[in-house]
């Protein structure tokens, strides 16, 4: 798996809604729903416990660079 790498927004936006690495990491490596969208952007989307969590991500050559999760 690539390196899964954090913009300065995913980075904020983990620690505002209280979101573990590891939740990005399980998201990713195993989602529910796999959305393509736009500018080459994937969204994942899986249920942990009782919440969805959303991680928008772009991936590059050598790396995921996570853009925003919720």
């Amino acid at each position: 798996m690539k390196k899964i790498t954090l913009s300065p927004h995913a980075a904020q936006r983990l620690e505002e809604r209280n979101i573990s690495m590891v939740e990005i990491v399980f998201t990713i490596k195993k989602p529910g729903h796999l959305i393509e969208s736009f500018q080459h952007r994937k969204i994942t989307v899986k249920q942990i416990e009782n919440e969805k969590r959303h991680v928008v991500y772009i991936e590059e050559e050598e790396e995921m660079v996570v853009i925003t999760v919720y």
